[in-house]
């Protein structure tokens, strides 16, 4: 059974009952009044009407009129194409769930028929019967759907969703040998805690090209993974178990975030050093909980400018060997937190860039003079070139020295 309301024209709704359609008219604020009643079967609408009722229909109605025939699923499958959906893929000691969503807002929920859900998109799996096999497990009669569902109504992205206590290293390598699921671009993990052994399963099986979170859930401290941050994005809420060399082997991530961890100020200084001396794209932005960060011990020994933007304070720092600048700053609103942030000099910026280079020019003469002779000629040459690059500094910094400058804005 299908039941649709929906407005057009702001005045005339249309209902649909078991492919049965009747037209109703829009009284006044205060309710609908049955004017003349239309009432047709849906299949004898013309395509294109057939094709706008099924693009204003949510998406339960969606599949439940998909799975009343072939021709009605050809017809929701055509409707839909340019409506691609983001989907979930929910396990945990249970039957599988499968969720749908546009831009972020729920619009339906597939699970078992069984189970308690107080929402009124959700479809249990007794009204798929068509789609189903007895002689299927739930894993793989939920993996069924899911085959027909993306037909019908296109993905725009998959998630993964796991929940980790209620996880066994059986049931994670049966849900990993499902070749649907490589298509997935974010795995998600919650739960009390998850075991290294099924964390490392779900790792060594993930493409680094996708995304990771794990959130509200207990990490082993002895856990380690070689692609633990090799990932397009990673959070890990808890990363007690995160040491510097992880870090050093960041490569092309988009987006790194750690919650509470063990890294020192010492640790950090080092990992920026390392991203000034690196010839990799390592990271585009950053965060890590601060509260036991030193910020003297972390920017230790790196030239550095400090500025400030609307109310907030940054110190910048240039790579070496790549055309990049990185932002480093101290968030204290809600919980320290440090956040890196790397930009090519073109998009941020850009004075405190100019200045970068200036202070590394200064530096490289002044080393270049002291190796040499003082009256030569060539000495004279570096000094005057020291005092014009001095000059240019004086010109746009309020302070400077060997290792850092400031700039008021």
């Amino acid at each position: 059974m299908i039941d649709l309301v929906f407005t057009k024209m702001d005045r005339v709704f249309l209902y649909m009952d078991r492919r049965r359609c009747t037209f109703l008219h829009k009284l006044d604020k205060l309710g609908i009044r049955q004017t003349v009643k239309f009432e047709f079967p849906f299949d004898s609408l013309p395509i294109v009407v057939k094709s706008e009722v099924v693009k204003m229909m949510n998406i339960p109605d969606r599949i439940k009129l998909a799975i009343t025939s072939q021709r009605m699923e050809n017809l929701v499958k055509r409707a839909s194409i340019k409506q691609p959906l983001f989907y979930a893929i929910r396990v945990d000691k249970h039957y599988p769930i499968i969720t749908m969503d546009v831009r972020g807002d729920e619009n339906a929920a597939i699970a078992d028929s069984s189970r308690q859900f107080d929402r009124s998109n959700m479809i249990g799996t007794l009204e798929l019967v068509p789609w189903l096999n007895r002689k299927y497990s739930d894993m793989q009669n939920m993996t069924h759907i899911f085959k027909k569902l993306r037909r019908i109504l296109p993905i725009k992205r998959l998630a993964l969703i796991l929940i980790a206590d209620q996880l066994t290293e059986k049931s994670v390598k049966e849900l990993l040998s499902i070749p649907e699921l490589t298509t997935i671009e974010f795995v998600w993990i919650e739960g009390d805690e998850i075991e290294s052994n099924i964390l490392k399963l779900i790792m060594d099986w993930l493409d680094t090209k996708k995304d990771i979170s794990i959130i509200d859930c207990h990490i082993p401290e002895d856990f380690h993974h070689a692609k633990a941050f090799k990932f397009s994005s990673v959070h890990y809420e808890d990363a007690d178990w995160v040491e510097i060399e992880d870090l050093l082997t960041l490569e092309d991530c988009d987006a790194v975030v750690l919650g509470r961890n063990y890294l020192s100020s010492e640790d950090v200084n080092r990992f920026l050093k390392f991203w000034i001396e690196s010839d990799l794209d390592m990271f585009e932005w950053f965060s890590m909980s601060a509260e036991t960060l030193e910020m003297t011990e972390v920017l230790e020994d790196l030239i550095l400018v400090k500025t400030s933007r609307d109310g907030q304070d940054y110190s910048i720092v240039k790579a070496s060997r790549k055309r990049k600048i990185m932002s480093i700053t101290l968030e204290e609103e809600d919980e320290d937190c440090l956040r890196l942030c790397v930009y090519s000099p073109e998009e941020s910026f850009t004075k405190e860039h100019k200045v970068l280079e200036l202070m590394e020019q200064k530096k490289k003469l002044e080393t270049e003079l002291q190796a040499m002779v003082k009256n030569g000629v060539e000495a004279r040459r570096l000094t005057m070139e020291i005092r014009k690059l001095s000059k240019e500094l004086d010109s746009v910094c309020t302070f400077y020295n060997e290792k850092t400058a400031i700039i008021a804005h």
